[in-house]
C-alpha cells in the first residue's frame, strides 16, 4: 500500500501547528498522519519556497473527513483560508485549502453532500475519522500511466470521466478489495470509494495536454513518495514519461 509522502520545501514555523493543531495529525517517526492505515506526510528542507503550479505533475493531497461542513467551519474559525464546499459533478462534496508551505490539501467527505450521518460526535472536527486518501498526479499520457500502474501491480479502483473540465479521474490501488458494482465508472461505488481506510493514487489525466513539470533534484516540491515497500522519486516517473 501507499505509505508517505515526502515534499521538499521550505519549512516555516508555523508547519507543525498547522498540521498539529489544525488539521490534528501526530507526528510520529514516519511524518504526521492521522489514525490508520493511511500514510504519512513528510517534509525535506529545501532553500526555495514550494510553489505550485498547474503545470507540474503533482498537485495535491487528499484528506477524506466525516463532516466537511464542520471542517470548514473549524478552518475558518482558526483563521484559515479554505474555499466554499460544493458537490462537484458526481465525483464528491469537497473544498481546497492551503497549508503553510503552499501545499494544496483537498477535504473530501466520505459521502454525497446532504448524505453525512445525522448527529454524529467529532472529538476533532478534521481527524476525526479523517484518512490521508489521495496523492494525485497530473498525467497527459495515459498509455504511460497504465504501464507504469500495471508494472508496479497497481489494481484500478475508478474511472471518473469530467468531460466538462477536459479531464478523467483515475484510482488506484495496492488493495484489490472487491467494488460494490464491477464497472468501474459506476457513481454508486465513489461513495464506497471515499471510506476506504486506505491511501489510494490519484491521476487526473488532461485530455490533449503537453507534458507536466517534475521538480528537478534540487527543487522543491514533490521528493517522493512511498508504496508498497519502495520509493518512487520524479525521476522515476520521468523515466515511466509520466512528465518531463
Amino acid at each position: 500500500m501507499f505509505t508517505g509522502i515526502t515534499i521538499k520545501a521550505k519549512l516555516g514555523e508555523s508547519l507543525h501547528a498547522f498540521y498539529q493543531d489544525i488539521l490534528g495529525m501526530k507526528l510520529t517517526d514516519s511524518g504526521w498522519r492521522f489514525d490508520g492505515e493511511s500514510a504519512s506526510l513528510s517534509f525535506v528542507s529545501s532553500d526555495t519556497c514550494y510553489q505550485p503550479t498547474p503545470t507540474d505533475v503533482f498537485w495535491k493531497i487528499g484528506i477524506t473527513v466525516a463532516d466537511l461542513d464542520a471542517a470548514c467551519q473549524w478552518l475558518r474559525s482558526q483563521g484559515i483560508n479554505v474555499s466554499t464546499p460544493r458537490q462537484f459533478q458526481d465525483i464528491g462534496y469537497l473544498a481546497h485549502l492551503s497549508d503553510p508551505n503552499g501545499l494544496t490539501i483537498e477535504l473530501l467527505q466520505t459521502t454525497f453532500e446532504g448524505n453525512k450521518p445525522e448527529n454524529r460526535p467529532l472529538t476533532h472536527p478534521i481527524a476525526d475519522g479523517a484518512t490521508l486518501a489521495h496523492i494525485t498526479l497530473r498525467c497527459h499520457n495515459e498509455n504511460a500511466m497504465q504501464t507504469w500502474a500495471d508494472s508496479l501491480g497497481l489494481t484500478l479502483k475508478s474511472i471518473q470521466p469530467v468531460a466538462s473540465y477536459g479531464f478523467t479521474l483515475y484510482f488506484y490501488s495496492f488493495i484489490d478489495e472487491p467494488l460494490p458494482e464491477p464497472d468501474l465508472g459506476a457513481v454508486s461505488n465513489r461513495e464506497w470509494l471515499w471510506q476506504r481506510p486506505y491511501t489510494v493514487l490519484e491521476f487526473q489525466l488532461v485530455h490533449h495536454a503537453p507534458p507536466f513539470t517534475l521538480p528537478s533534484k534540487e527543487a522543491s516540491g514533490l521528493f517522493s513518495f512511498e508504496a508498497d515497500g519502495q520509493e518512487i522519486t520524479p525521476q522515476d516517473l520521468k523515466d515511466a514519461e509520466l512528465g518531463k
